[in-house]
């Protein structure tokens, strides 16, 4: 007899389905969970995800009830190398911000080495700690699907109590453990509920799809809808490729050019020569966040220093990442980089930061950018004893205090100094050491970074009093800046490091000197600080420098935005800016928008549109 002939095996095939499909839907954000962990990027299944497992259910719940083992032989070879894929991909991004596609797979094996010594830190905490629960939910499932389908209905449980563990790195694999032992005995005692369990399978299976169907047409441009599934960018199936035949208009080959500007052609060249430096960049300041740009933080140091000074009314750090925002800051380009610093011989150079820089190259960075002093929280802790840690680096009041000591103690007194000094409080997890006094938001997530940005302020006017006290303020230019912004859940992203929205990518900035007058631009960049300083200076002979003098009169020059993220082998999110204009491709939410500063639409864009503005930006990122 057929197996859809006998009505109890199709109610059998209905009820699995049902739990089948439910447990891949636990796998499948699983992944996401760990995959995006720490990165913030929204971590809902799509629709597609949700149409896309279901189907593979069917197969599943066939092959539990089909007494063939060869069948049951090939899914399993199937869904396993799928599982693992998964897995291999969570990995791939955790470690090194790339995805599990087809190009990427060619770029590990070509520099499998330098792939290895990068992850090679991190992936015995990321293996043991959370993929190892993955690794044992999957298995249990695959015994279910073999052997005896009533284990599924312990295999729920265990699911989602696995989910949770993956998503917390303080439980061990040992807990995971425990919970296979106690709940395999569970299907013994619900054989009386396998029947009802069948028939609303069989009531799920038929519903399902219409729902999905209605609310598809009630809400298909929602992300739920118009984001990819999970396993697209794997299989190579990627509806944002690039498109070699477009040919670009001859008005915007100069987005494709890569402009180099002399920083010694405005009236304000040598205005400030031989003053000092000091540069201070406040971790993850985004621009909305204080009062000057109307935000709810009170951050007066900035306003008394726009009184004399230059100010941008919408300032991009370009990338939204401390070593990338750094290195475009310093170095400019990735193509043909330049050791800034190296300009300034006179000078007497120092970085001076709260944060652990041993990571993501940053003191290697610094040095080759010329700084020939570096303090971070390690070189301070050395030296004093008092230095207490948080989450991300060493109390900025504290490490930052002992520096300027050991600055002011071993300086070259015989020459200006050039510093720059960058916190780590209003990084996440937004520390306050004087919560009696920074208290005025509540203690959520944003609620702590607005007061630890609050008290971020009175940091950098505990900077200014230990310098003036010491008569090092009176002839100095001082840039007030974030590295990058924050942002709190808009358009599906946390923090930072992964999209290019204007709560991440634009910053405040002020440049201040008593000889300045008062002056607004309406843009500017990382890329234009240097040549401003050097403007400044005097500084001549300033090759490759990307930006130009906030004093000069030339024009703005369009400029790059991508981060750190990666999707397959393209940013997860880039664009540009030119002047009032900003294109914002993102390639997690499949959107290719028009945007003003604000990321306000400023036009709609047919298909044709946002396949030449996909392959314009990237073109625009590959020449930089």
């Amino acid at each position: 007899m057929s197996l859809f002939t006998n009505f109890e095996a199709v109610l059998g095939m209905m009820g699995a389905l049902l739990l089948i499909y439910f447990n891949l839907l636990l796998l499948c954000l699983a992944n996401k969970t760990f995959k995006y962990y720490g990165v913030h990027i929204a971590r809902f299944l799509t629709f597609s995800d949700w149409v896309f497992l279901f189907l593979l259910s069917i197969l599943l719940a066939y092959a539990v009830v089909a007494d063939n083992l060869v069948v049951k032989g090939l899914v399993f070879a199937i869904t396993t190398a799928g599982a693992f894929a998964l897995f291999v991909d969570a990995l791939l991004f955790r470690l090194y911000s790339i995805e599990l596609e087809p190009s990427s797979i060619k770029e590990f094996f070509v520099d499998r080495k330098i792939f290895i010594a990068q992850g090679k830190t991190q992936i015995n905490l990321i293996i043991f700690n959370r993929i190892s629960a993955l690794l044992v939910t999957w298995l249990w499932f695959i015994v279910s699907l073999l052997f005896d389908q009533n284990i599924i209905w312990a295999t729920t449980g265990f699911l989602a109590q696995s989910l949770f563990i993956i998503a917390k790195s303080r439980y061990k694999i040992s807990v995971v453990l425990l919970g296979v032992v106690l709940l395999y005995p569970l299907y013994f005692v619900i054989d009386f509920f396998i029947e009802i369990s069948y028939l609303y399978g069989v009531y799920i299976a038929v519903t399902l799809p219409i729902l999905g169907f209605v609310l598809k047409l009630k809400y298909q441009h929602t992300e739920f809808f118009q984001n990819s599934n999970s396993f697209e960018h794997i299989i190579g199936a990627n509806s944002m490729a690039i498109d070699d035949s477009v040919t670009f208009k001859p008005s915007d080959k100069l987005l494709l050019d890569v402009p180099i500007n002399d920083t010694h052609s405005s009236s304000s060249f040598g205005l400030c020569k031989d003053a000092n430096v000091l540069i201070i960049s406040v971790e993850s300041l985004g621009k909305k966040y204080i009062d000057y740009y109307n935000g709810p933080a009170r951050f007066s140091i900035f306003d008394k220093l726009a009184k004399q000074g230059i100010v941008s009314k919408n300032h991009y750090c370009i990338s939204a990442n401390t070593d990338n925002a750094l290195f475009h800051w310093y170095q400019g380009s990735r193509k043909n980089p330049y050791a800034s610093l190296t300009k300034l011989s006179r000078y007497d150079t120092w970085f001076l930061t709260s944060q652990n820089i041993d990571s993501f190259g940053m003191k290697q960075l610094l040095s080759t950018s010329g700084f020939k002093n570096i303090l971070d929280n390690k070189f301070i802790g050395a030296i004093k004893s008092q230095s207490t840690n948080n989450h991300w680096g060493g109390s900025d009041q504290v490490i930052t205090q002992q520096g300027l000591d050991w600055f002011l103690e071993h300086r070259d007194q015989s020459s200006p100094f050039f510093m720059h000094i960058l916190n780590a409080q209003t990084h996440v997890n937004y520390q306050v050491s004087n919560t009696k006094k920074y208290n005025r938001f509540s203690s959520g997530s944003y609620g702590r970074y607005l007061n630890a940005v609050e008290e971020g302020a009175e940091w950098v006017e505990n900077i200014f009093e230990k310098l003036s006290n010491n008569g090092l303020l009176e002839n100095t230019v001082v840039v007030l800046c974030g590295d990058h912004g924050q942002s709190f859940g808009e358009f599906g992203y946390k923090v930072h490091s992964n999209a290019i929205i204007a709560e991440q990518i634009l910053t405040p900035l002020v440049i201040s000197h008593p000889k300045i007058k008062p002056k607004s631009v309406d843009i500017s960049s990382h890329f234009d600080i240097l040549p401003t300083i050097f403007d400044l200076l005097g500084v001549t002979d300033v090759c490759n420098a990307y930006g130009r003098s906030l004093l000069s009169d030339k024009a703005f020059s369009p400029i790059p935005l991508y981060t750190k993220t990666h999707r397959g082998s393209m940013p997860s999110s880039f664009g540009y800016v030119d002047m009032d204009k900003k294109i914002l491709i993102d390639m997690i939410y499949k959107k290719i928008s028009h945007l003003n500063h604000d990321d306000m639409p400023t036009r709609n864009l047919s298909a044709k549109d946002k396949q030449y503005y996909l392959n314009l930006a990237y073109r625009m990122l590959s020449n930089r």
